[in-house]
């Protein structure tokens, strides 16, 4: 009885809306029925070779267990529901899992493990396949192989080949000595067998997420830098030839913080159109800003600002349909938390950008407000994370654009 109660709640509060624009145009969209049940948590959405979708979230079981979940919605409908994995921890809002499929139909799936050496916060990235659909499951091995107890995680996927997976992580291996983290990145093939190892950038934000695209040439990561001077910008690199690009910066925000805002940035590519998503601060205010580039991510256009709020949350997460780049945040409302939806259209002279409130939070949860946006069948599928009755609980919307 709960859990049809609470998905009614969440049912209720996401239902078309109008756009906030100065168009004043609608913004069609209508709920997402999730196979997730009522505790379920640590969420995430990808799109599959074939266009299908992989839904993975995290749910309790007896005692300390919790299971690592996962369905494809295919044709309108959900399969059903595989155990990937069980374990007593698999990570935080922050840093879920994640799970993809290669060309080849190989399900990969990366999760966090505890390292028992170190601290609490130690950890290392683990990774597992399924050659069958989900049906059988590898036993996991370590991404990471430093072999320190420090920590490792904020993962980004992506595919390597027809038939390897391309990861990277943020790696705390040289913390102790240097107090820096890297970025880091490898790849593995359907017999977990590694490729070559790289460290993409010696210095980045020690816990904020990263992010992947694929463009024509190739993947893009997004994440979040840091210098000596603790600025904390927006910085992309490219896998050309082999070799990853020197990081640059998406946008010279010249944000300076000491410490790290456990926000991340959101990638989506289309072709060479890439955008990038993102919170800042200026002053004591926040933003939200998008940039979009056109050849790849070499170089990207000045930044739209979508929200400029002392109470901004961020969250990002972004997509591309057509001629529009799509983009979630959490923000704040007359003290309300809420999930909010943009369109942008960067090809206009001027660009245009229609937003509006898609769902109000039932509170401030730290887990809450976690959304995913993917983009298939020419339609935008919203994934995110609420609260009822003091329980988590997923929710989901379907906006079908115009253009």
């Amino acid at each position: 009885m709960f859990a049809l109660a609470a998905l009614a709640l969440i049912a209720a509060a996401c239902h078309p809306g109008t756009s906030q624009s100065g168009h004043g145009k609608s913004i069609p969209s209508e709920p997402w029925r999730l196979p997730a049940p009522v505790d379920a948590s640590l969420a995430d959405l990808s799109v599959t070779p074939s266009n299908e979708l992989l839904l993975s979230w995290v749910q309790p079981g007896s005692g300390d267990d919790q299971a690592l979940m996962l369905s494809r919605y295919a044709s309108g409908r959900w399969t059903p529901v595989v155990t990937v994995a069980h374990s007593t921890w698999f990570g935080n809002a922050m840093d879920t899992p994640h799970v993809r499929m290669t060309a080849d139909g190989t399900l990969w799936a990366q999760w966090l493990g505890r390292n028992t050496n170190g601290s609490g916060h130690a950890r290392d990235v683990l990774l597992s396949r399924s050659l069958d659909g989900g049906r059988n499951w590898s036993q996991p091995v370590n991404v990471n192989t430093d072999g320190t107890a420090t920590e490792h995680g904020f993962t980004a996927l992506w595919p390597a080949s027809r038939d390897r997976l391309g990861i990277a992580w943020l790696d705390g291996r040289a913390t102790i000595a240097s107090g820096s983290t890297m970025l880091r990145a490898t790849s593995f093939g359907t017999r977990l067998d590694r490729g070559d190892e790289a460290v993409v950038d010696v210095s980045t934000c020690d816990c904020c997420r990263t992010n992947a695209a694929m463009t024509t040439s190739g993947p893009i990561l997004a994440y979040r830098g840091r210098t000596a001077a603790e600025v904390r910008d927006i910085m992309v690199a490219r896998l050309d030839t082999g070799r990853w690009s020197t990081p640059a910066n998406v946008h010279a925000d010249g944000w300076v913080l000491k410490g790290c805002p456990m926000n991340g940035p959101a990638i989506a590519a289309k072709d060479d159109a890439v955008a990038v998503a993102w919170y800042t601060g200026i002053g004591d205010v926040q933003a939200l800003r998008v940039a979009y580039s056109l050849d790849g991510g070499r170089k990207f256009g000045a930044p739209v600002e979508l929200s400029r709020n002392p109470r901004l949350q961020g969250r990002a997460s972004t997509a591309l349909i057509g001629n529009g780049t799509w983009v979630t945040w959490l923000d704040d409302e007359s003290g309300a938390a809420v999930l909010k939806l943009a369109r942008i259209d960067f090809n206009a002279r001027n660009p245009a950008i229609e937003s509006m409130t898609l769902h109000t939070l039932a509170g401030r949860d730290r887990g809450a407000g976690y959304s995913r946006l993917a983009a298939a069948d020419g339609k935008l599928y919203v994934l995110w994370s609420d609260v009822a009755a003091d329980r988590p609980v997923l929710a989901g919307a379907v906006v079908s654009p115009k253009d």
